[in-house]
């Protein structure tokens, strides 16, 4: 790890604001989520009645409570390695404090 740059990222924001959703945008824009997950999250939303609307959302909410709730309860880390970079990514809910 010591010959890749680091990146720290910490997504804050009040609850149904679209933190996990957002960074699983971001992470399939980046390449470290492949389609066939974002279709596989997108089909298991659509058997839990919510349509495919949390497909990026669950890159980041992989808890079964999270998502039966449709909520972030926890905060969630993330690290990955991307090319020449280490990406970590905290989302942190601002109801929490």
């Amino acid at each position: 790890m010591a010959d890749k740059d680091h990146m720290n990222m910490i997504i804050t924001g009040h609850i149904d604001n679209g933190k996990s959703t957002t960074m699983g945008h971001f992470l399939l824009d980046l390449g470290v989520v492949d389609e066939r997950t974002i279709a596989a999250h997108a089909k298991e939303s659509e058997e839990t009645g919510k349509g495919d609307s949390f497909k990026y959302a669950w890159v980041m909410d992989n808890i079964k409570d999270e998502r039966a709730r449709g909520i972030t309860n926890f905060l969630l880390k993330k690290e990955k390695q991307i090319q020449q970079l280490h990406l970590v990514v905290k989302l942190e809910n601002t109801h929490s404090y």
